[in-house]
């Protein structure tokens, strides 16, 4: 089984075989909705084959930023662009519209009825890891590594909800591996995942806070990201409510 990539850890090295996946995953707001300006929190990224991940994910991300956001190495986060230009809106737009990786998020807002005896980031945990597996499907990977954006507030959480389930499809039975990335790594994947949550929770922000254009409600980055490509790549959801099973 051939590897084309190797991630590097604070243990070492991780040789991924060509038909794993490799997820980017990022956050928006806070889980608990004590932000009165951002009352969401959501949970979002990105997703790739291992042997697809530089044609797909790095190579085409670090050579629009070497092109309009200040340099390759540059170190590029969605709230860090105040004021883009022209050229760097419609730059972001090419990438989530024209590149064929899987895109995927699930939002919750401070109206979210939970009901369950599990928190709302196991909840938004579980939903992505159904998301995620809906793209294993297609693709029937050997194995799935989920890249996490470092997050003093959440690590933990998602490092212990994400490791603890196992994929299979009857055939082949794993349990996804977890890496933690700083902000400072500049990990193509993470930075993608970021920009994919953000117009996801800033979707549910504008709703919640009645700041809506109601000729056209979907934000353009929303869209860009979700709605312009093929639907089989992109997954959404907003979770109203959750009430305990009976079973």
């Amino acid at each position: 089984m051939a590897t084309v990539l190797s991630l590097k850890h604070e243990k070492g090295s991780l040789d991924v075989p060509d038909d794993a996946i490799v997820v980017g995953l990022d956050e928006t707001g806070c889980e608990d909705y004590k932000d009165k300006n951002h009352p969401v929190f959501g949970l979002g990224g990105c997703a790739v084959v291992a042997k697809d991940y530089f044609q797909l994910i790095d190579d085409p991300w670090r050579r629009m930023k070497e092109l309009h956001f200040g340099g390759a190495e540059t170190q590029l986060h969605a709230t860090d662009i105040k004021n883009p230009t022209i050229e760097q809106l419609e730059a972001l737009e090419s990438f989530f519209s024209k590149i064929p990786f899987f895109r995927f998020a699930t939002m919750s807002a401070q109206t979210f009825d939970n009901q369950t005896e599990e928190t709302n980031i196991h909840l938004l945990s579980l939903s992505i890891m159904n998301q995620v597996g809906k793209f294993a499907t297609m693709v029937q990977p050997s194995g799935i590594i989920f890249i996490i954006e470092a997050s003093e507030r959440i690590e933990r959480s998602l490092l212990k909800h994400f490791s603890a389930y196992r994929y299979g499809n009857g055939d082949i039975d794993f349990q996804p591996q977890v890496l933690i990335a700083s902000k400072q790594s500049k990990a193509s994947c993470v930075e993608v995942a970021d920009f994919v949550i953000h117009p996801a929770g800033a979707q549910v922000r504008n709703r919640l806070i009645g700041n809506i254009n109601f000729e056209s409600p979907i934000r353009k980055d929303f869209s860009a990201v979700f709605h312009k490509i093929d639907n089989r790549l992109s997954e959404y959801q907003e979770m109203l409510s959750a009430a305990q099973s009976n079973a």
